[in-house]
């Protein structure tokens, strides 16, 4: 049962909104939430669409996996269809909205840096220094991130 937030009682409503006050909650996003934006290449590609072209570029059956395929290309095409081609130039709208909203912390899956640069825009429009923002990534060293004020 989906339910509508003019259904929800005043006190759930209060809770939301200290919640949201404090910046206590998370966003854990999948690849799709950036295929609306693109990069020098054009429009970003799914998970699927890439498989599909790093296995065409490797030379090996379709139904190999993504890792499969990406095991086995050159650094030249690495560079190309990743680095390259997920270098985000436009911001598409679900990203951009999902920037306007202040996450305490935002995991995603995705390869590109869409995500990167629809917040650091966001936070460049609302006066705020960049360097409220901490990325990290697989190359990274765990640790927890501590934020201040």
């Amino acid at each position: 049962m989906i339910r509508r937030y003019e259904s929800l009682s005043s006190e759930l409503k209060r809770e939301i909104w200290q919640v949201m006050a404090n910046r206590e909650y998370y966003l854990l996003s999948g690849s799709g939430v950036s295929l609306d934006s693109s990069g020098p290449s054009g429009n970003l590609r799914s998970a699927r669409q890439l498989t599909s072209d790093l296995c065409a570029i490797a030379n090996i059956d379709a139904a190999k996996s993504l890792q499969q395929a990406y095991s086995l290309l050159t650094p030249r095409n690495i560079k190309e269809q990743i680095t390259e081609h997920y270098s985000v130039v436009n911001i598409g709208p679900a990203i951009d909205r999902l920037a306007s909203v202040p996450f305490k912390r935002i995991y995603t899956f995705n390869v590109d840096n869409a995500l990167e640069t629809a917040v650091r825009a966001e936070l460049r429009s609302r006066h705020f220094a960049n360097d409220r923002l901490q990325v990290s990534n697989f190359a990274n060293d765990y640790n927890d991130l501590c934020l201040s004020g």
